[in-house]
């Protein structure tokens, strides 16, 4: 697949045995910046370290998938919570390179395999969940919460189409957009900004609220 995709015959040379042994050497040295380090080693482990490159290398998902990661300041969430530069670094990185030697590209594709899932779990977990369990905040928050489990991250990941995951997720609650109009216009004031981000995040923890509730949240 990594030969005839990169039209590379150093990729018929590679050996998955020392691909492992890097990727859990880039695991170690990125675990610190991954939302889910303990189900990013499970899934590695069960996939030999090809959870996402696998079956998306080369059919444009993670281009997709950087797509919205990019635009997620639609949402009022940093890109940068996703791993959004170090992935299209890498990607960019991984298409220029000309290996004579495959090991050369194994540090790039663990990296690549690493932050893309890790940014595709909390890419889905945060617009369908919110980024914070509301919970860990608000010790008498009592409203029913569902939230990301590892066995849910492996059906997603399970034969995923990227390009309509995303899309089907994407908020369609109009009072989400109107708060969505708000912010990409840009003209708050902090204490105004500030507001809308709440009312975002508190419309992904709670899904569709009545019209009375959100204009409170926001006054």
């Amino acid at each position: 697949m990594l030969a005839k995709g990169f039209e590379q015959k150093s990729y018929k040379e590679f050996d998955t045995t020392a691909y492992l042994k890097v990727f859990h050497e880039v695991y170690g040295k990125q675990k610190s910046k991954l939302h889910n380090p303990s189900w990013m080693k499970e899934l590695s482990d069960s996939t030999e370290g090809m959870t996402l490159i696998a079956g998306h290398l080369f059919d444009g998902s993670i281009d997709t998938l950087l797509n919205y990661f990019e635009r997620s300041e639609e949402h009022g969430i940093r890109s940068s919570y996703f791993h959004t530069t170090e992935i299209k670094e890498t990607l960019f990185s991984l298409r220029k390179l000309k290996p004579k030697d495959v090991a050369e590209s194994y540090p790039l594709l663990a990296k690549l395999d690493l932050l893309g899932t890790d940014g595709l779990v909390a890419y889905v977990s945060s617009i369908k969940y919110g980024v914070i369990n509301p919970k860990r905040l608000y010790g008498r928050y009592f409203v029913p919460q569902k939230r990301m489990n590892y066995a849910g991250v492996v059906h997603l990941l399970d034969s995923v189409e990227i390009g309509p995951l995303l899309a089907g997720i994407q908020p369609k609650n109009q009072y989400y957009i109107q708060f969505q109009d708000l912010l990409e216009k840009g003209n708050l004031d902090n204490a105004q900004r500030t507001k809308v981000l709440m009312v975002l995040e508190k419309l992904r923890w709670m899904g569709s609220l009545s019209r009375e509730i959100c204009y409170c949240q926001y006054s």
